[in-house]
């Protein structure tokens, strides 16, 4: 399910894409079929992770979406904290992977040692992992922490990488009453 969904031929399954490309099935299935594409939003992103291929039921899921505001505020992941979008790992042999899904956080302040991170499912048997996904951290006065987002497999058939965006934006502006004359 999904925009960048995983397929599969049968006997063998592609990961899904998100952030980046999926990957297709590992070398017992011919490196076919061919995996989910990108999609989506790297300056605003707000979809979701997409399945990845198998044949058969119970294809493992593509990662939520979660969109935090907080221009006026802070945000902090904590000491052991996670934001965690991953996507499923493969259920199956020869299954793909589920693509992450998308974290968006929009705070005057960004800070914390936690972990946000976005990670696309392993594929069974060490190829066909999903793509990571794709995160978005928008701040007016600082950020003090790194999201770690990434492709995931192990093996040759990785996922493609998501994508992180840091940015500094302005402050929105006030709306205040006109001088009396």
């Amino acid at each position: 399910y999904g925009t960048g969904k995983g397929t599969h031929n049968g006997s063998c399954g592609s990961s899904a894409g998100h952030g980046g490309n999926g990957a297709s099935g590992g070398p017992s299935c011919g490196y076919t079929p061919a995996p989910g594409s990108s999609y989506g939003d790297s300056q605003n992103p707000v979809t979701l992770g997409s399945s990845g291929g198998q044949s058969g039921t119970g294809q493992s899921k593509g990662g939520g979406a979660i969109t935090i505001n907080s221009l006026t505020g802070t945000v902090t992941v904590s000491s052991g904290g996670i934001i965690d979008f991953n996507g499923q790992d493969g259920t199956i042999n020869n299954s793909g992977g589920g693509s992450s899904g998308s974290i968006l956080i929009n705070s005057n302040i960004i800070t914390g040692s936690g972990t946000i991170r976005a990670n696309g499912g392993t594929g069974q048997l060490g190829y066909n992992g999903g793509a990571g996904g794709r995160v978005a951290l928008h701040y007016v006065t600082s950020n003090a922490i790194t999201p770690t987002v990434t492709g995931n497999a192990g093996g040759a058939g990785v996922g493609g990488l998501g994508t992180t965006n840091i940015t500094s934006i302005p402050a929105t502006p006030s709306l205040s009453s006109p001088a009396d004359a």
